[in-house]
């Protein structure tokens, strides 16, 4: 009798130990599936956190007579629309925006499905307070650390996955420098130290003249990337270069040559695409052909005519990679 119920208790623990299996195995598979989703649904995205100074000083006119906030407002809403945008994770960090006078907030956390959100709170910015970059920054560098075990999971795994995925962008646009006594350079690489890796893009707007020194050398302290823009248009189309990261070409003027007309041929040779980037006559100092020509990264089949020239194309071999411009000599 004993040993009947001391049979019959192992067999129960048997059927009790494969159902607390079962159930262990099918937790697991569902978790590694949900990682593993999140996983393969971030390897595709890039993190983009916009910091918009809303200090006292973007309430002031810009080199064209226009209010500085408003324009920096409207390029914004303009910027989270971009085609670039929709696989992108954003957030938004304002500073200023209130009588506290060092004040900064974070009005969007990082999200995909947060445009129409990001829209409502860009619109409501007023330009008011003290401008505390690194308090920026640093909120910033917050939102990019892994704050769960999921989180700090799923970073280990793209990071074994692909190495060479791009870091988060973070994009702040200002027109001065730190005025509630913070140290943005040091914010910054204190966050690198601790491998909390990103790509800081500072874009000065209607910057004083006499801070670009200072903004040169805080940019390349913190190894990140400086874009100047005086008025809108300007904001505007640096706003695309930053977002799209486009790299290109610039053609080296020839020295002694006066060109009278020229036409560009551009083959991509992974589409097998021809376009015409211009033809016409031309000044010498004619900024058109000698600025840079914005190229999605490829390898394209460059030809240069030019009509003075013995009526010869010739051919150029180009590489383009994200955020760089390759110098091209005739």
């Amino acid at each position: 009798m004993v040993l009947n119920t001391f049979a019959a208790s192992i067999q129960t623990g048997h059927i009790i130990l494969k159902f607390l299996l079962t159930i262990i195995v099918i937790l697991c598979a569902v978790g590694l599936e949900i990682l593993g989703g999140i996983v393969s649904r971030e390897l595709e995205r890039t993190t983009v956190i916009l910091i918009l100074d809303a200090s006292g000083s973007m309430d002031k006119e810009d080199y064209s007579g226009d209010k500085k906030i408003e324009v920096a407002k409207e390029i914004l809403l303009d910027t989270v629309s971009f085609e670039e945008f929709k696989l992108r994770t954003v957030g938004l960090t304002v500073v200023g925006n209130s009588s506290n006078k060092c004040h900064v907030a974070t009005l969007v956390k990082p999200g995909i499905n947060n445009r129409s959100e990001l829209r409502t709170q860009i619109r409501a910015v007023e330009a008011r307070g003290k401008t505390a970059l690194a308090k920026a920054i640093q909120q910033a560098i917050d939102e990019l650390k892994p704050n769960n075990f999921l989180a700090e999971s799923v970073k280990y795994l793209i990071n074994v996955l692909k190495p060479d995925r791009e870091a988060p962008l973070v994009v702040l646009v200002t027109d001065g420098l730190e005025t509630c006594g913070g140290k943005f350079a040091d914010t910054v690489k204190a966050a690198k130290k601790k491998g909390i890796d990103f790509r800081l893009r500072w874009v000065g707007y209607a910057v004083n003249e006499e801070h670009l020194s200072q903004i040169y050398r805080i940019v390349e302290e913190c190894d990140g990337k400086y874009f100047r823009a005086n008025n809108k248009e300007e904001l505007q189309q640096v706003m695309y270069e930053v977002i799209s990261e486009e790299g290109g070409f610039k053609i080296q003027k020839p020295k002694g040559i006066a060109i009278k007309s020229w036409k560009i041929y551009l083959e991509n040779c992974d589409s097998d695409e021809e376009a015409i980037l211009g033809r016409r006559k031309i000044n010498e100092s004619d900024e058109s052909l000698w600025g840079k020509h914005s190229l999605p990264p490829g390898t394209y089949d460059l030809y240069v005519y030019f009509e003075n020239r013995s009526s010869t194309k010739k051919r150029i071999k180009l590489v383009v990679q994200k955020n760089r411009i390759q110098e091209v000599r005739i």
